[in-house]
């Protein structure tokens, strides 16, 4: 089913005595508006974001009004909503919602009452702490109603600010507990690490370890330990997923502006003397975790910028490695490496890290030690794991099966496969997930299983097969058929981006 958005398309005359002004082309019946924005608005001329009106409002059933607000601040980084102002406008009654029981609590009066306009204000102003968590603020939104207090901390930075809002006794705990448990290769990697910090000599490492190895400990406990003691450590990822699983992580191309199409001259979006900028050169270290996936253009294009960044500070660090920063490097060569269009294998190697004129400079060093196999007392199973973690290493590094022309056939052994009978797919949902029926409200079910699959074919096979399964009752939701706002700016030809085109996506 198709979503359409109707446009309508006015042409303006202003008189020719106010044109200079701009006063005519802000005058709606009568009313002289703020902005060209509001004006249009007025007219009905923008969209009228009545999909996120709605969708806010299906929350509120069920959501709190903390969660309500996050989302709107979410839209508002997101830049998806045509007129914010008129989607506050319409739902400030429910993104206000717990803020008066909130604040009974804290004063110790149950019999508070509090204005409209107080209520709006501490909205408002929850608003733009979770925008200010994200590098933004309400003061961005030149749309938006604005706070009468000046929502300020510490720093005249919001980047610096939220990096100093850890609290260093959790960290210092945090710190503590990971750091006893390290293992021989993480101790060496760590020292080798913090060293480089200590002495203040820029450095760049690369930490090379196979799934279970525990470089996102390792990265753990630098992390807690550098902030326990008021530094700033930047965890950043290749990846969405990986980066979920870092304290504090973002992707590196929203953290540091990495252009999405990449070349030998390509520098990150990070202007000089910006808020960006003075994060980083406040920044003790920077972890970058599975840089295998990403082309080497994008750590040649930071190394420039942060020369730069750094070489604003002091010139002299305009020749050194990173700008004289401390960069750690992680992932495993034996999983995903950079998405080169078309490309063959030689092209693909030429793109990865260890083709890059850096790679000379770097600092290896190895995690060998599967953490995996240290949690079960029984040996039996301990050596079924470490049976398992050989067979898969040995896939990666290609050593299992007779070669011919780049191909192989490796047998699966018959104790990690499912029965198959003539529901293949019926056979994989009853083994990940037995008694589907019976145990689907038991706490943790879902959380305890995953079924990974290769292509997103396989995946809409498996959802329509387990929803036939559940007897209820389906609601069809309907997706936008235009482009994101926030996607405006990427190099696209929007003429081949057709209503048709956007409904077969899946």
């Amino acid at each position: 089913m198709v979503n359409f958005h109707r446009c309508s398309h006015m042409i303006l005359v202003a008189d020719s005595g106010n044109l200079e002004s701009g006063v005519d082309l802000k005058t709606v019946h009568g009313h002289v508006y703020d902005s060209y924005r509001e004006a249009c608005a007025a007219l009905k001329l923008l969209e009228d974001d009545g999909e996120f009106i709605a969708a806010i409002k299906e929350v509120a059933i069920l959501g709190s009004g903390v969660s309500l607000r996050q989302m709107f601040a979410n839209l508002l980084i997101s830049n998806t909503m045509s007129d914010p102002l008129n989607v506050w406008e319409h739902l400030w009654e429910v993104l206000v919602d717990g803020i008066l029981c909130q604040r009974r609590r804290v004063l110790n009066d149950p019999d508070l009452i509090m204005s409209f306009e107080d209520l709006k204000q501490l909205c408002l102003l929850d608003i733009d702490n979770f925008l200010r968590e994200n590098g933004k603020c309400l003061d961005d939104y030149k749309c938006m109603p604005k706070l009468r207090a000046e929502n300020a901390g510490r720093f005249n930075n919001i980047l610096i600010e939220n990096e100093f809002k850890y609290d260093r006794d959790e960290m210092k705990r945090l710190y503590e507990e990971h750091v006893s448990n390290l293992n021989s290769d993480q101790l060496d990697a760590y020292h080798e690490i913090i060293g480089a910090i200590d002495n203040g000599v820029g450095s760049m490492f690369f930490v090379y370890g196979y799934g279970g190895t525990g470089k996102t400990y390792l990265w753990k406990t630098i992390s807690y330990k550098l902030r326990f003691e008021g530094k700033i450590v930047l965890n950043v990822a290749s990846s969405g997923i990986a980066s979920i699983l870092l304290p504090g992580g973002r992707t590196a191309h929203s953290q540091f502006g990495l252009p999405m199409n990449l070349s030998k001259e390509s520098c990150c979006k990070i202007k000089l003397k910006s808020k960006k900028a003075e994060l980083l050169a406040m920044t003790s270290l920077i972890i970058w975790d599975e840089a295998p996936m990403i082309n080497k253009f994008a750590f040649e294009a930071f190394e420039r910028t942060l020369q730069d960044v750094m070489g604003d500070v002091d010139p002299t660090n305009s020749n050194l490695l990173f700008g004289g920063k401390t960069i750690v490097f992680g992932g495993d060569f034996r999983q995903i490496l950079p998405v080169v269009p078309k490309g063959t294998r030689v092209d693909i190697v030429h793109a990865t890290i260890n083709s890059s004129y850096l790679w000379g400079k770097c600092r290896v060093l190895k995690l060998t030690k599967n953490m995996r196999l240290q949690y079960s007392s029984d040996p039996i199973e301990n050596q079924k794991l470490a049976d398992f973690a050989k067979w898969i290493l040995d896939i990666g590094d290609g050593i299992i099966g007779d070669f011919a022309d780049g191909d192989t056939i490796v047998d699966i052994p018959p104790d990690i496969l499912v029965p198959c009978t003539s529901n293949p797919i019926g056979d994989i949902i009853d083994s990940i997930y037995p008694n589907l029926l019976k145990n689907m409200f038991v706490p943790n079910f879902f959380e305890d299983r995953a079924i990974l699959a290769p292509t997103l074919e396989v995946v809409d096979l498996i959802n329509d097969y387990v929803l036939s399964l559940i007897p209820s009752i389906s609601k069809e939701y309907l997706s936008c058929d235009s482009i994101s706002k926030c996607d405006e700016d990427a190099i696209v030809d929007h003429r081949w981006i057709t209503t048709e085109f956007l409904n077969e996506i899946k």
